[in-house]
């Protein structure tokens, strides 16, 4: 019998975003908690999450700190996601998010430091794990900033310890980390963004940003990225079609609830569509995704707003 693909995600910069809605905000003033949550967070742990719920089969592999591993463990079973957690002798930070009530509109967003007593051999147990797991036609997503404390070749490692085991990589890495793995192996997909992408060979700031897209998008297919994609924020994702640079965008009006998290809900809806064997709905997967987590949609109700919106997609030519 046949295994489905997997989408398995890494994140070696966890924690936990707690959401706390108030009346307002207002500097040096006095609000209302009015509600509070707080889920086990990280871009690939984001991305994990939105996957499951756009079913795909998805697991969570994550550092995270020794004294948490237990209850960020107990989160994730609670939410259905498999996980891998590698333990770090130090807390896992928080980060905060206000939200205000009525308008559902994000205040303010902050984040806490990244785990700075994780060590090589730390990473090393979670990439002897991933790769004791990984299956042909799985999808692992490599998602977000490194603690500082690493070296900027860890990411290039997991891609090295991954080549030739028939799975599809995707990054989601930015500035050194980016060109590290980009350089270890052939990815399937990488994401920077508009501005992610000068820190890409020949991909210059004195350019319009159109142009300076379809060069990274060239730059990027010219590592041996399969489906190479810069995003665009609100003006969508550039990407190549039939060879051709274009970009696609979602004309829905709408709310702008949650701006943060976007991205992450944008790869999940890439990997899930690779994951599926529908590399050709990957970006529109991604945009309806993305779409949806703006708005503020969490399990419920994606799947119709998902099935609404990737049709209307629109797709014109770059470059």
């Amino acid at each position: 019998m046949t295994s489905v693909p997997v989408v398995r995600t890494v994140t070696l910069s966890p924690g936990y975003d707690d959401h706390f809605i108030v009346t307002g905000v207002e500097w040096g003033g006095v609000g209302t908690v009015v509600d509070y949550h707080s889920v086990p967070a990280g871009k690939g742990v984001n991305l994990a999450r939105t996957a499951s719920w756009l079913g795909a089969s998805a697991w969570a592999y994550a550092l995270v700190g020794e004294p948490d591993a237990a209850d960020f463990g107990a989160r994730l079973d609670a939410e259905g996601i498999p996980h891998a957690l590698v333990a770090v002798p130090e807390h896992t930070r928080h980060n905060l998010t206000l939200t205000i009530a009525g308008t559902g509109q994000t205040a303010a967003h902050t984040v806490g430091r990244r785990l700075r007593r994780v060590t090589p051999e730390h990473v090393a147990a979670l990439r002897e794990r991933l790769v004791a797991d990984v299956r042909p036609g799985d999808v692992v997503t490599l998602n977000g900033a490194l603690p500082d404390v690493l070296p900027t070749d860890t990411w290039a490692g997991f891609v090295r310890a991954l080549d030739g085991r028939g799975v599809r990589i995707l990054l989601d890495l930015h500035d050194e980390p980016l060109l590290a793995a980009l350089g270890a192996g052939r990815a399937y997909a990488a994401k920077p963004n508009e501005e992610e992408v000068l820190v890409l060979p020949g991909v210059t700031a004195d350019v319009d940003p159109r142009r300076r897209a379809v060069a990274a998008l060239r730059v990027l297919a010219g590592y041996g990225v399969v489906m190479p994609l810069v995003t665009l924020g609100a003006h969508g994702v550039a990407h190549l079609r039939d060879g051709r640079a274009v970009v696609s965008s979602v004309p829905v009006g709408g709310p702008v609830i949650k701006v943060v998290g976007a991205g992450d809900a944008f790869l999940a809806g890439v990997a899930a569509a690779v994951a599926a064997g529908r590399d050709d709905d990957a970006v529109a997967l991604g945009l309806a995704a993305a779409t949806a987590h703006v708005r503020g949609l969490g399990r419920e109700g994606l799947d119709a707003f998902v099935r609404e919106v990737m049709p209307r997609v629109m797709t014109t030519t770059l470059g």
